[in-house]
C-alpha cells in the first residue's frame, strides 16, 4: 500500500492614533486599507529579499480593460506602482510571480488560458517563456483555467506496506522533462475524498535511504516528469502514473523503543 499526501503613502494614520470606530472598521484609514488606491483585483503578494510585490489586475473601464500591474513596497505602507512592460495581450489578469535559479516568471491570464514569461527581476523586463499556453483552457475537464496561482508541493507522505529491496548504486536519474501539478479550485468528483487501488507494488532504495523509488504496477517503458526539485513522477505510454522517484530524503526518525 503508498498513500500520498498529495497603506499607500505616508499621509495614513498609524492604527495606534485611530479613533475607537475607525479601528473597528476594517476599510478604516487607520487600518491602511484600501492598501493601495484605484481599481486592482486578483492580488498576490510575494516577498522577494527585504521587497514586498503586490501583484493584480486592473480591469481599467471595465470589461477587463487593462493588464497586470506590480505595486513595489518595503514596509507595507508606502507603496510604489512600477509601469511593467508587459502588455501581450492588451488584456490579461490574474497574475502571479515565482523565483527559480535567479530568474523570476511571471504567470498571466488570457482569456481562461495561463500564459507565462521570464525575467531577471520581479519588475522585469518580461519577455514570452515559449509561444504556446502554460496551461490550456480545461487542462481539468470540465473547469476552466482562470485566475492560475503559483504553489508549492511542500512535502509528500509515504506509507509503504512491502518490502524494499536495497539496491547498490541506486541514484538519482535525470527527469525527461519538467512539469507543474495542477490541483483544481473544486473536487472532480465531489464527495469522494480518498480512492484505494489494488496494483502491485515494488520499492527499491538506496543503502542510505536517501533514494527511494516506487513502481507501480508491472515494469513499462516510462517518461519521468520532474514536478519538483526532489520529486520525479513516471509516466507510461497510456499517461498513466507508472511510479515515483523520491530524492535526497533526510533521514527516518528512530521510533520508540528502537533504541
Amino acid at each position: 500500500m503508498i498513500v500520498l499526501r498529495l497603506g499607500f503613502g505616508a499621509s495614513f494614520a498609524s492604527p495606534a492614533t485611530a479613533t475607537v470606530g475607525e479601528a473597528a472598521a476594517w476599510d478604516a484609514t487607520g487600518n491602511f486599507n484600501p492598501v493601495v488606491p484605484g481599481y486592482f483585483a486578483d492580488p498576490t503578494l510575494k516577498k522577494f529579499g527585504d521587497t514586498y510585490y503586490l501583484y493584480t489586475s486592473t480591469d481599467g473601464i471595465g470589461a477587463c480593460e487593462g493588464w497586470t500591474q506590480v505595486w513595489v513596497s518595503k514596509d507595507m505602507v508606502n507603496w510604489v506602482n512600477h509601469k511593467m512592460n508587459w502588455n501581450p495581450k492588451e488584456k490579461n489578469w490574474a497574475p502571479d510571480c515565482m523565483e527559480k535559479d535567479g530568474k523570476y516568471y511571471l504567470f498571466y491570464n488570457y482569456p481562461c488560458m495561463t500564459f507565462a514569461a521570464e525575467g531577471r527581476s520581479p519588475v522585469g523586463p518580461w519577455k514570452p517563456y515559449g509561444s504556446a499556453p502554460l496551461i490550456p483552457d480545461k487542462f481539468v475537464p470540465p473547469v476552466i483555467t482562470l485566475d492560475f496561482q503559483v504553489g508549492e508541493l511542500r512535502g509528500i507522505e509515504v506509507v509503504v506496506w512491502p518490502a524494499t529491496e536495497t539496491v547498490e548504486g541506486l541514484r538519482r536519474p535525470e527527469g525527461d522533462r519538467q512539469g507543474c501539478l495542477v490541483v483544481p479550485a473544486r473536487p472532480s468528483q465531489p464527495g469522494v475524498a480518498v480512492v484505494e487501488a489494488d496494483v502491485p507494488l515494488a520499492v527499491e532504495r538506496s543503502p542510505d535511504e536517501s533514494v527511494i523509488h516506487l513502481r507501480v504496477g508491472a515494469r513499462h517503458v516510462v517518461e519521468r516528469v520532474q514536478l519538483a526539485d526532489h520529486l520525479l513522477i513516471e509516466l507510461d505510454e497510456d499517461a498513466e502514473v507508472a511510479g515515483f522517484w523520491l530524492l535526497e530524503v533526510p533521514p527516518f526518525p528512530e521510533a520508540e523503543g528502537t533504541r
